[in-house]
């Protein structure tokens, strides 16, 4: 006998959608978003987030690089 809850489906692998798909990990990311029902403004809205959380460091570090202070 086997019981199953319909409502409560085992989430994909993310691994396994990356090498059957050949995804990226961000997007196997977005993909088991959408999967748990996420539409595209959430999911945009998170990216878009973490987006903002990361490029303070970065742009410094390419300014720095691009105006030719290095740190040496």
């Amino acid at each position: 006998m086997v019981i199953a809850d319909p409502e409560h489906e085992p989430q994909p692998d993310r691994e396994a959608l990356r090498c059957l798909y050949g995804l990226t990990r961000n997007e196997a990311e977005i993909a088991l978003r959408v999967v748990d029902g996420m539409g595209r403004a959430p999911i945009a809205e998170e990216r878009q987030a973490e987006l903002v959380r990361l490029l303070p460091g970065g742009l410094s570090a390419t300014r720095r690089i691009r105006h030719g202070d290095d740190g040496d």
